[in-house]
């Protein structure tokens, strides 16, 4: 990233340099870079060439003398410093409209200040509209949350779980993420354990009283979602250890297949096809037509949830543990429409 900046800076200062509407030597030009050789300089002018050209704009060089020297053939068209295109115009236009749509951001309230610098005019029309947005925090309580994120900040957090007393955390926070319309903050606690909190439950957000030590992350977090279904990594309640990656087999109706086929349940499903299809069909004669799929994940809540929205067009056929705790819930659900 530092290397990406100096070269970046590097350019736009050329850039200025050969925008004074005078020809330049490679020697004069690197006087302004001791520490660069001629040959880098060279190549940041082809680079430069390269972007005007396609401003439709070049670099003249005069070879009648040595050493040779080069100029902009029009100073006032710089890569860095020119009016948008229509084209560009729109399409930033939109991109700033569909921001603007996350509620909470932030420094949201400098959006339109941004516009009308660069003479953009938002809200007129949406060609991306998002769904309804679930914004149950205080938006100031997610620009803290976000800031300490950035500046590797610990915050105390007043946490209350639902049907529960709330109480003070400290929080070295690490993410913030959006699953089903709810947002979460992760990050560890004073002895390091990861918590997941729902941020609807956050009753207050502010910096500690006094210096705490921030406890960095080393959380691969691709690899950490990867594994389950939603947010929430469950553990075992007699052990506290994490539960095992499942290899979850179940078969999906017609009436659902080609939603199912569109939209994974988790990235790891596969359809069954071949000779373990027709094993499958011979074992289950009741399950007609459909198609039979696995996953590999780790159960949790957000797991049976997905599993029981499809009805009698899902039907999980193994592990036995994880059918007869859908079973379980089920009979549950009956047993209370029936009591009614």
């Amino acid at each position: 990233m530092a290397d990406n900046l100096n070269i970046f800076l590097r350019l736009k200062r050329i850039d200025e340099l050969l925008s004074d509407g005078t020809s330049w030597t490679i020697a004069r030009l690197k006087s302004y870079f001791p520490e660069l050789t001629q040959r880098t300089i060279e190549k940041d002018i082809d680079l430069i060439d390269s972007e005007r050209r396609v401003l439709g704009a070049s670099i003249e060089v005069d070879r009648s003398k040595r050493p040779y020297s080069i100029r902009y053939t029009d100073p006032s068209q710089t890569i860095f410093r020119r009016e948008l295109l229509p084209s560009e115009r729109a399409l930033l236009s939109e991109i700033m409209s569909f921001v603007q749509q996350f509620g909470g951001l932030p420094n949201e309230e400098h959006l339109d200040d941004l516009a009308i610098k660069l003479g953009l005019s938002l809200g007129e029309h949406k060609a991306i509209s998002l769904g309804e947005q679930c914004f149950t925090f205080r938006p100031e309580q997610f620009n803290l949350l976000f800031r300490s994120i950035v500046a590797r900040e610990v915050v105390s957090v007043v946490y209350q779980p639902f049907g529960r007393d709330g109480e003070t955390l400290l929080i070295s926070p690490y993410l913030l993420k959006e699953y089903n319309r709810r947002w979460f903050l992760l990050g560890a606690n004073a002895q390091g354990e990861l918590l997941t909190l729902g941020l609807d439950r956050i009753r207050s957000v502010e910096l500690p009283s006094r210096a705490e030590s921030y406890i960095p992350c080393q959380i691969d977090w691709e690899e950490y979602f990867y594994d389950i279904v939603g947010i929430t990594r469950t553990k075992d309640a007699t052990t506290g250890q994490e539960l095992p990656i499942e290899e979850i087999l179940f078969w999906v109706g017609n009436n659902s297949l080609e939603y199912v086929r569109t939209k994974d349940i988790h990235p790891s499903m596969r359809m069954v096809r071949g000779e373990q299809e027709e094993e499958l069909r011979q074992r289950y004669p009741s399950l007609e037509a459909g198609r039979y799929f696995t996953i590999r994940c780790i159960p949790n809540y957000e797991l049976y949830r997905e599993l029981s929205s499809f009805g009698n067009n899902l039907i999980v056929l193994s592990p036995q543990s994880i059918r007869d705790e859908l079973i379980k819930r089920l009979r549950t659900t009956l047993d209370r429409y029936e009591g009614l």
